[in-house]
């Protein structure tokens, strides 16, 4: 069996801090990439759900204004009956589109804030 001296003891431990210090170091930028790259996933949800709310915004607006110029026809007599109808199915299916989609990114941001704290 091997005697280590007072020396090899000293340069094990200052070899076992060594490692431990790099093994630190290393974790410690893993966290700050991951960190960033948590902040850049919600900065694109942000910018996809104001891509996607103003898209919804427009397209309501635009079939909001498509059927109060249809309902106006049909006041003047026009048979709008079928217009109206998809114009009102329309709106119905876009704004349930847009709950969706609010539901879907908040889903996304909120796994991104759990998987944070974890």
């Amino acid at each position: 069996m091997e005697q280590f001296s007072g020396e090899d003891h000293i340069r094990s431990d200052f070899l076992g801090s060594l490692y431990e210090a790099a093994e630190m170091e290393a974790w410690t930028h893993v966290e700050s990439f991951a960190e960033e790259a948590r902040t850049e996933r919600e900065r694109e949800i942000d910018i996809k759900r104001e891509h996607a709310e103003r898209y919804f915004v427009e397209q309501i607006e635009d079939w909001k204004e498509r059927l109060g110029q249809y309902q106006q026809r049909a006041e003047q007599g026009a048979d709008m009956s079928a217009p109206i109808g998809n114009a009102k199915q329309k709106l119905e299916s876009l704004r349930r589109e847009r709950e969706e989609e609010r539901s879907h990114l908040s889903k996304r941001s909120t796994s991104r804030h759990r998987n944070q704290i974890l």
